[in-house]
Order: structure tokens, then sequence, then C-alpha cells
């Protein structure tokens, strides 16, 4: 007999387990009002808006990870509020200042000759501190406010690159895990654009699989500091940089073994041991702003250290990363929309728009548009909502799918433009920098597929009794021969429609019937085809790459329309301004979802396309160490 679930080695190599834990949702935020702020140095003279702290419950549920084992939280069809109009001018008015900044240069290359340049503009557009506290001189915007202001530096892609990570893993980083000690010696430099900051993550392999890490650091007792070796690569505005967040391994003893921790530091520019390097490729360096660092013996005393010194900065880690997804998003957002705004432009007054095909393509680019859009502030305000969440897979998916949209839009649009498409040069250099970017020099989406995967697998196979009770029948039918017979006889749409329980149409206007049941659906087939994956591999089912893909692109696209859903539902019952086409878009989007989860769901249980046959063909590949083919002109009969 074949014992499945008998011990937690079933998924080898993770680490993590999914907790099971309910929802709990909080009382909005109490009424803010607007105050301006004394005309003293460091102080922004912008109008404020200053929130009243609330106690909150961390949110330690995720909401992705239940949907493999086909569990549906309601509440997500509460679309984030707007800001109060107040809020919403003053946003207004700052982005736009923001924008007119950019748009004044013909390419945002120009606005980044060298450092004095670009940290100055920073500083002109009150930018450097906008995540930082009122009270340590910063904006004190939320995660959705820095995300729009995000936006529209974000036409000058060296700017917006630059921005984010010193936002991210500056401000972010001691905002919410600094204790007041850090707070006080560095918020305030960063909020006035004096110190900015980077992050030394990269070595070689994944992102996500922190086994990878290799730089070390050792306490030293008599210096009461750390000794930090090792080499960061691609590390981005190193040669802007005062600062640096830089992840190392160490180790703490205990009484009969050795703990290995994840230790988050700050080190200063000018401490000892630091080298800088341009990466291999000058072109790249240049254009990038990337460098490798080098660490050798580098003393950071231990009031360096962000958070427990007994414990690991995993989840800092993640927690950072997921804002950081969140503004590679808005990057590949504002160009989505970018590309979209330039078609569309160019249509207009020519025969052009009047071909099908051209609306055809001006549609789903406006679709991308709706969706990353949608996905970005729905995830943005759960941010807001929570105190400090656990959003890492819900943000993993929205880079995932703005980096796949920035890539069909810019095919799309070389597609409608054909030869035209050469005299604007600067959109697609630009669009193709923040593209490559985000698909190389951060987490790539194979890994971040892969591992939200891995973790929606375990979830599904730990919390899920009903699943576990029919893979175990599944792949043993002899030992419960009525159960596998009631299993084996049951039809497919009788299984799917038991599965259909949670009623969305109930959640959603009337408008969203069709897509509310799409939607439900799309939930059973997953259920069932992470049954399937199971069933049919057993202990191996996340070590089989090409169909754990598969699974995580089905929940990416259920989590997609949940969001689209939720947003079109909420403009259309508050008769925001085009409600009518958010709830068209939605609807269309939702029909694109069913095509993809019936496409994914055959793939993943009818093998219709095999991955050993790929296999077979990269294995002679490797076995050659090259082309493994003849050329046809060397052939002779």
């Amino acid at each position: 007999m074949i014992r499945l679930f008998e011990d937690k080695k079933v998924f080898l190599g993770l680490q993590q387990s999914v907790q099971s834990t309910v929802f709990q949702y909080l009382t909005t935020a109490p009424e803010t009002q607007i105050s301006s702020l004394n005309e003293t140095k460091g102080t922004s003279r912008r109008y404020l808006i200053r929130r009243s702290k609330q106690e909150s419950q961390p949110y330690n549920k995720s909401f992705v990870a239940d949907l493999f084992c086909g569990v549906f939280d309601k509440e997500y069809f509460k679309y984030p509020s707007v800001l109060e109009n107040n809020a919403f001018n003053n946003l207004l008015e700052h982005s736009a200042e923001v924008e007119n900044y950019v748009r004044r240069y013909k390419s945002g290359s120009q606005l980044c000759v060298d450092s004095s340049n670009i940290i100055n503009s920073l500083k002109s557009l009150e930018l450097t501190g906008l995540c930082a506290p009122q009270n340590y001189g910063g904006l004190g915007y939320s995660v959705t406010e820095t995300l729009f202001i995000e936006e529209c530096l974000n036409l000058s892609p060296k700017l917006g690159r630059i921005l984010a990570f010193n936002l991210n893993f500056g401000a972010q980083l001691l905002t919410q895990f600094g204790n007041e000690h850090q707070k006080m010696k560095y918020l305030p430099k960063i909020a006035s654009g004096e110190l900015i900051t980077s992050f030394a993550y990269c070595e070689h392999g994944s992102i996500v699989d922190m086994k990878n890490i290799k730089t070390t650091c050792v306490f030293d007792k008599t210096k009461n500091s750390f000794i930090v070796n090792g080499k960061k690569r691609c590390v981005l505005n190193a040669n802007h940089a005062d600062l640096f967040a830089v992840l190392g391994i160490g180790k703490k003893e205990l009484d009969d073994s050795v703990e290995v921790l994840l230790h988050l530091l700050l080190i200063d520019k000018g401490t000892p041991g630091i080298i800088i390097q341009k990466l291999d490729n000058p072109n790249t360096g240049n254009e990038l702003g990337l460098f490798d660092i080098t660490l050798k013996n580098v003393v950071v005393p231990q009031e360096n250290v962000i958070g427990d010194l007994n414990k690991s900065s995993l989840g800092i880690v993640k927690c950072l990363l997921s804002h950081n997804q969140l503004s590679a998003s808005a990057s590949c957002l504002t160009f989505i929309k970018y590309i979209l705004h330039s078609a569309s432009q160019f249509c207009i007054g020519q025969s052009l728009k009047e071909q099908g095909f051209v609306q055809t393509n001006i549609g789903m680019l406006t679709m991308y548009t709706y969706v990353t859009e949608s996905l970005l502030y729905f995830v943005a305000g759960r941010f807001d909502k929570f105190n400090n969440p656990n959003l890492f897979l819900e943000s993993s998916i929205v880079k995932v799918l703005a980096v796949d949209y920035l890539d069909l839009a810019i095919k799309k649009f070389i597609g409608i433009l054909g030869n035209e498409s050469y005299k604007l040069p600067s959109l697609l250099e630009q669009a193709l920098e923040v593209l490559y970017f985000n698909v190389s020099l951060l987490e790539n989406n194979i890994h971040l597929k892969t591992f939200l995967a891995h973790i929606g697998l375990i979830n599904a196979v730990h919390s899920s009794t009903s699943l576990r009770e029919n893979i175990n029948v599944s792949r043993n039918p002899f030992y419960h021969p009525h159960k596998a017979m009631k299993l084996f006889t049951t039809s497919f749409n009788s299984r799917l429609k038991k599965l259909m329980i949670y009623d969305f149409k109930e959640e959603l206007h009337t408008s969203l019937k069709e897509s509310a049941n799409i939607l439900e659906e799309a939930l059973g087939k997953l259920y069932l085809a992470v049954e399937n994956h199971v069933t049919v591999h057993g202990i191996e089912a996340t070590n089989v790459g090409f169909h754990t893909v598969k699974l995580s692109e089905m929940a990416i696209n259920i989590y997609a329309l949940t969001a689209c859903l939720s947003r079109a539902s909420n403009s259309y019952c508050h008769n925001m301004t085009n409600s009518t086409n958010e709830i068209n878009i939605a609807n269309v989007f939702a029909r694109h979802v069913k095509v993809q989860i019936d496409h994914l769901y055959d793939e993943i249980t009818k093998f219709t396309d095999c991955p050993e046959n790929y296999k077979y063909i990269g294995a002679c590949t490797f076995e050659e160490k090259q082309y493994p083919v003849e050329h046809p002109l060397t052939r002779t009969y």
C-alpha cells in the first residue's frame, strides 16, 4: 500500500508551511483630516493626510494558497475603498508635478546623466520620503498612494527603479522593521534625500530560494559586531547609494546543534572592506545602473541588525520583496498604458481603426491595462488595511501578470503600427528596458510560479481532509473499493457542480452573473486539477515543474478575475464614471479566463502537451552540448 501523507516529508525542500487560520478583517481607519505643516527645513509644504494609528492583527493566512484546496473567502469581493476627495486631490496635484517634470524631456534617460541629477530630481519632487512617517520628515503616504506616484515617475525607467529601491529597501524597511534608534539615525536623512539606499541580496540562483545566499555574517563577541564576507550581484544604485541593506547567513549555537539564521544588516557605504565594481558587461552596467559588491571582512555593529538577532529575517525579506514586486508591476503598468495610448492615438483619424484586427488588439491592450491596474491596487489596498500582512504570493501574481502583459503589449503595439513603430524608438526602448529588468534581474516569472504552486500544493494537502481522502482512494482503490467505485463512476460535471457551493453571483452586481459563474467553475477545476496532479505524481508532485507551473497559472487567472470582478462591481454599484465600460471589460476578461482555465485543466489532466516529450529532446541537446541535429545541407543521398 502506498502511503502518501504519513509525515511532513511529503514535499521535501520546502520548509514553510501555510497556516490554516481564519481571516479576521479589520475595521476601517478613522476619518482622516487635512492639516498643513510648518514651513521649516526638511518638512514638506504640501497638505498631508494625518492618519490615526490603529491596532490591527497580523494577516497570516494566504488567500491564494487556499484556492488550491477550493477555499474562497468572499470578503475578497470588497475592493479597497478609494481615498477621500481631499486626499485624492492632494495626490493628483503631486502626481501632476511628477508627470509634468518627466514629460519635459523627450527621453527619461536624459534625466539620469549623473548621480547629482538623479538625487536632485528626487529631492525636488519630494519623492525620497514618500512612505516615511511624517514625524521623521516624510510624507506618510500609504502603499496605494506611493504606487500612484511611482506610476507617473516610471515614465523615466531609471528614476523609477532608483526611487523604488530607495523606498522599499530604505524608508519602508526602517518604518516597518527598524528600531527607534535606527529610525532616528537614518529615516530623516532618507526622507530628505541626504541618504540613498539599496538592497544587496542577489547571488547566484533563484532569489526566492534563500539557500542560495552564501554571504556569511560571523558574530565577533570581542567587537560586538558582525564580520561580513561575500559577494553580491546586480546591486541597483550601488554607485549612488550611501546605505546598503545586506542579506547574509549567520549561525546560532544551541545546546546540541547549530541553527542557521538569515540576517539583514545595514552597512554604510564608507565602511572599510566594501568594493563596488561594474558588471562584467559594461553596457548593461551603464544602462541599468547595476554593480557587483564584494564584502571583505566588513565590520557591522550589532546595532545595525534589522529585527531580532536570534531569529531569521526571512519574513522581513519577503515583505520587502512584496513591496518591490508591486513597484515593478507599477513600472510595467506605466508602459502598458503608454503603449495603449500611443497605439490608439496613431489609429485615430485613419482607416486603420476600422479594421477588425486593429480593434481587437486595441481591445486586448485595454483589457491588459485594466487587469494589471485592478490587481495592483487590489493588493496595495490590503497592505494598507492590515499590519505587516504576508502577501508575498499575491504580490508575486501581480508582478507575473504585469510582466507577461507588458511583453504581449509590446508585440501587439509593433503588430498594429508595423514599420511606423520605428518612429517611436524611445517608447519601445524604454518598454523593453523595463521588461528586461523585471524579467532577468528581479525574480523571474517561472521561479515565482513554481514557488506559488509549491506553497499551494502543501497547503492543499495539509489543510483539505476531503482532498487527502480522494487522493488516497484514487491511489489505493483496492483498499477502499466502495469509495473508489463511487469516486470513479461520478461524472466530471457532477463533481464540479458539487464544488460550486459559494454562489458568487450573490456577492456581485447582477450584470456580472455569468462572470461569477465562470469564477466559481474555475475554482472547482483548480481543486480537481490539484487532486489529479497529486494522485498521478504522489510525493513527486512538487517536482513536476511543467504541471506545477500550469497549476499556478490557474490560480493566477482566478485571482486576477477576482480582482477585476470586485473592482467592476464596486464601481458600478457606486455609479462611478465609465463603470459600464468596467463591467464590459470584466465580462470579456472572464470569458478569456474560462478559455485559459479549460486549456490548462486539459493539459494537466489529459496530458495534451506532455512535458516528457520536451524533456527527451532537452536531454539530447545536453548530451551533445549543442543543437543535436545536422544542418539539412550536409545531407547527401
